[in-house]
């Protein structure tokens, strides 16, 4: 099964977010508090001080999507006064494996926390089930926003190249964090539109969920997986992995559409990849410099041979090229113009 590569960090976790006179191995619980959560959650007590939240402190006030056997939700916490998004099981009913799951998220998110462009995590509850919290992205998802609006090129390139920013800090990690699941769905967008990479465990609870309409058995998006994938049911994942899909992702953010969107099932999704077809490039504009740029990107990210594929510093390298012919205020105009259009 293909997922984001584990990773055990030697590095002190961020302690925004840890109540009061939190104490104890897992960073907030009294003793028995802490006897009984060993007991239930293992491996969360044994590994890194993550901030811990009660969960009482939590207002439910809307569910933001459902999985497997987790659903994420809008709350606000009681004492902090902001809104954040919790992750949570849906039964209280832990099974070892699908706990592991979304505490494997969270240790992702506790090292990728240090990056500006990757979702941080805030804290963990522990009872009455287990859940990972993160602030709450007011903007929503980068592919509701292209759904939704004609975002103008400059903020586009620079979302564009904040995603490569937060996948290199990924990919540069030891040992590497793999997303394998990189798409417009799974990055967010905070008040400024600055992006936020999330959804490390989302491929797992697919697979869980049996959804696999648009998704692989093993659960990474049909859309966005490489030709390598379907050829080769043994692969491990490399960072070429999600170079792939970034190429798939870049050409969401230039057409704004779904790609293979006319294709009548999973199996011609397969067989169109292996075989060479791309989405559909009679979308892209040809009369903007800056669009043939990025598509000339986007198709060397895509290449049949994962060997000709770009890493994400030279991605970024080539992104900052293209944003920085925007000024600061072409992008606030941008964000303007998107906040109005929001409006209507």
């Amino acid at each position: 099964m293909l997922k984001p590569k584990e990773i055990i960090s030697p590095q002190t976790p961020n302690r925004r977010g840890y109540e009061t006179g939190a104490v104890g191995a897992v960073g907030g619980q009294e003793a028995d508090g802490l006897q009984s959560s060993a007991r239930k959650y293992p491996s969360v007590t044994v590994d890194q001080k993550f901030p811990i939240i009660q969960f009482e402190r939590l207002k439910e006030q809307s569910i933001l999507g459902r999985g497997g056997f987790a659903y994420v939700m809008k709350a606000r916490h009681l004492d902090w006064k902001q809104d954040v998004a919790v992750k949570c099981l849906l039964t209280r009913q832990i099974e070892g494996s699908e706990q592991e799951v979304l505490y494997s998220e969270a240790r992702k998110l506790n090292l990728g926390s240090r990056s500006d462009h990757v979702i941080s995590l805030l804290g963990v509850c522990l009872d009455p089930n287990f859940a990972i919290v993160m602030p709450y992205m007011e903007n929503g998802s980068l592919a509701g926003l292209l759904r939704d609006v004609d975002v103008p090129w400059a903020l586009r390139w620079r979302m564009a190249h904040e995603i490569s920013l937060g996948m290199t800090f990924l990919h540069c990690q030891n040992p590497q964090i793999l997303h394998c699941d990189l798409k417009a769905e799974n990055v967010l967008l905070d008040g400024d539109f600055h992006v936020k990479i999330s959804d490390f465990g989302l491929s797992k609870w697919k697979m869980r969920s049996r959804v696999v309409t648009q998704t692989s058995p093993e659960g990474s998006t049909i859309t966005h997986a490489p030709p390598e994938y379907f050829l080769d049911i043994n692969l491990v994942p490399t960072p070429m992995f999600d170079v792939y899909s970034f190429g798939v992702l870049l050409w969401e953010i230039i057409t704004r559409a779904e790609p293979y969107g006319n294709a009548m099932n999973s199996a011609l999704i397969r067989l169109a990849v292996t075989s060479g077809q791309r989405p559909d490039l009679t979308l892209i504009p040809t009369d903007r410099e800056d669009v043939t740029s990025v598509s000339q990107l986007m198709q060397t990210c895509w290449s049949q041979t994962p060997e000709d594929r770009p890493t994400f510093q030279a991605c970024a390298d080539h992104l900052i090229t293209v944003t920085s012919r925007s000024s600061k205020e072409d992008i606030l105009q941008a964000i303007i113009d998107v906040m109005k259009a929001r409006k209507n």
